[in-house]
């Protein structure tokens, strides 16, 4: 699958690719920015990947996490992406996104951010400064976000909307200006808050479940946590 810079999604074949370093080098690894040549032999066929010229190569995978988040960067592209369609905002969203991985970028607020991004090119997340429905301001206040009504008080909200507090609010308005190398700090709380609700709502519109974050956080879950020092009782005095 590629993502060409016009935002088009293109499914191809790379026909003996592992063994043919002359036409494909290293350059069909996922998040890799390739310049590509390919084929449609009939309409209605996957195209036929032809060569692949490696421009830039992926984020480093180390550590572990760098790679479920290049790995969850894909995803969100790959779920709203369209054959036939061009968008090219959602090529450099992803290109610019995958360039802060690469130079360490932390990352969870580069998904919560590169979420958020993706659902505003997508018409489903406006800027938060108002409700969808009856334009009463947001800011400072709760907010509800669901894909029929995209972002409203909670006057307005529908069944199975996902509540924002005003700390998740204040942090996606916060992102509507700055690229992906000025993302402000997100807090713990307001993290977890939104790891909740923007990716719920991309499976909720796109019908298709995201795995690479998931799996991270099952990941985390799973490992050890350090173990607690137990303080050193305090050395004794000689009696005179």
């Amino acid at each position: 699958m590629l993502l060409c810079a016009s935002g088009e999604l293109v499914r191809g074949v790379a026909h003996a690719a592992a063994r043919s370093r002359k036409r494909f080098g290293g350059a069909l690894q996922p998040g890799a920015r390739v310049r590509a040549r390919w084929s449609v032999r009939r309409e209605g066929a996957e195209a036929v990947l032809e060569e692949a010229q490696l421009v830039a190569s992926p984020p480093p995978g180390d550590p572990l996490e760098r790679l479920y988040l290049a790995a969850h960067l894909l995803e969100l592209a790959g779920a709203f992406a369209r054959e036939g369609a061009e968008d090219p905002r959602l090529y450099r969203l992803l290109g610019a996104c995958l360039d802060a991985l690469a130079a360490g970028a932390r990352p969870d607020p580069l998904a919560r951010y590169a979420e958020a991004w993706t659902l505003r090119l997508a018409g489903l997340l406006g800027d938060l400064e108002a409700c969808d429905e009856c334009g009463a301001p947001l800011a400072g206040r709760r907010a509800q976000l669901a894909p029929e009504s995209g972002a409203v008080c909670a006057a307005h909200g529908v069944p199975g909307a996902r509540t924002l507090g005003p700390g998740a609010t204040a942090w996606l308005a916060a992102t509507v200006r700055v690229g992906p190398a000025a993302i402000p700090d997100l807090p713990a709380p307001v993290g977890r808050e939104l790891a909740g609700a923007l990716p719920a709502l991309v499976v909720a519109f796109t019908g298709r479940p995201l795995v690479a974050w998931p799996a991270l956080t099952t990941l985390r879950a799973e490992r050890p946590r350090p173990a607690r020092r137990t303080p050193a009782a305090p050395a004794g005095k000689d009696s005179a």
